[in-house]
């Protein structure tokens, strides 16, 4: 039972990513909206690499190979997840992980790039540019990670 509604919540999550994304290609097509002044704005920006836009400018065939590289992550760890107990916090930080790397591994296949819209910046200085779905993904590292460490102490 239990793992039947963790693949419901990961099902859920990657709904709510794709939904956001989606509100943000409707609002932000044309305009920027500021949030938190100096902090948090909504800005559209698409993502033709992966993380940090890193490897944006690089041939084709290099994307697909990270992008098969996902997938097959994805499996390995949605198996992992599966077949195995974890304690609660690995089995959260797993499912988030796997949740933000399939949304935007489906944006990726869908569409070419992956759609970023949550703008962090420090006043003038612009941090980065996310989605829900990395959000998802650091939240879960974090998590896990953690887990880990309090497994091994």
């Amino acid at each position: 039972m239990i793992r039947y509604l963790t693949l419901l919540s990961l099902f859920t999550l990657i709904l709510i990513d794709q939904y956001t994304k989606a509100l943000a290609m409707d609002w932000l097509m044309f305009q920027n909206v500021t949030f938190i002044p100096d902090f948090v704005n909504f800005a559209l920006a698409f993502n033709k690499g992966v993380a940090f836009s890193m490897f944006a400018n690089q041939h084709e065939m290099y994307i697909i190979c990270i992008t098969i590289v996902n997938f097959i992550a994805i499996v390995g760890l949605v198996y992992w997840l599966v077949a195995n107990q974890h304690p609660l916090l690995i089995n959260l930080g797993l499912s988030l992980i796997i949740a933000g790397g399939s949304s935007n591994l489906i944006d990726r296949i869908k569409l070419h790039y992956v759609i970023d819209f949550i703008q962090l910046s420090v006043f003038d200085y612009q941090l980065f540019i996310c989605n829900v779905a990395d959000i998802y993904v650091t939240i879960g590292a974090v998590l896990f990670i953690y887990s880990r460490i309090v497994e091994q102490s």
